[in-house]
């Protein structure tokens, strides 16, 4: 969680292949000897696990229902790295709609993105020493939690993708409380 630039720097593209095949085989990477890899290795096989799910984490269906209560929530035109919220019982608002939309998701969408939502946060927590920032996190694993491909190449909707993984990631508490069986895996 220390490692400056964590999820920035990229693993060895030969042993993060290896560990993708170790990982894809029926013994899921049990009893692996991890002495041999780096923690970038380890990194870099996480980021490309979610880049190459057949659909990013949050599924398409759910893409615009996702990015909705953001769009209506932020001052869209003004954003620079956060988005600028409206007034607290707005936010209030949005984290009551996104519990909702949280609870339909399939559970197992549900249950990975919530647990890389609070992952993301321990290393948050290290960010004097690992220098990866909110904003940096959300970037670099949104390909594979949401997007959609209409949207490829389109800044600006990137930038609400990300505001929208912004969101999520600062209020993950809010929306965690009086959840359901999640909160016990924890």
């Amino acid at each position: 969680m220390s490692t400056e630039g964590i999820f920035r720097r990229s693993g060895s593209v030969k042993r993060v292949q290896d560990l993708q095949r170790q990982f894809d085989s029926p013994r899921y990477g049990k009893d692996l000897d991890w002495t041999a890899y780096s923690v970038y290795d380890a990194a870099d096989l996480l980021k490309r696990y979610f880049n190459q799910l057949p659909e990013p984490l949050i599924p398409l269906g759910f893409y615009d229902r996702f990015r909705g209560p953001i769009c209506a929530l932020q001052d869209y035109e003004l954003m620079h790295v956060h988005p600028i919220w409206k007034k607290n019982s707005d936010v209030e608002k949005v984290v009551i709609v996104y519990r909702k939309l949280l609870q339909e998701l399939p559970k197992l969408n549900r249950y990975l993105l919530l647990y890389v939502l609070r992952l993301l946060a321990i290393f948050t927590s290290r960010i004097d020493e690992n220098r990866m920032t909110p904003e940096s996190l959300c970037a670099i694993f949104q390909p594979g939690l949401l997007a959609h491909p209409r949207h490829n190449m389109a800044p600006r909707e990137y930038k609400l993708n990300h505001n929208v993984l912004l969101f999520l990631f600062d209020h993950q508490d809010q929306l965690l409380s009086g959840s359901d069986d999640f909160t016990k895996c924890m």
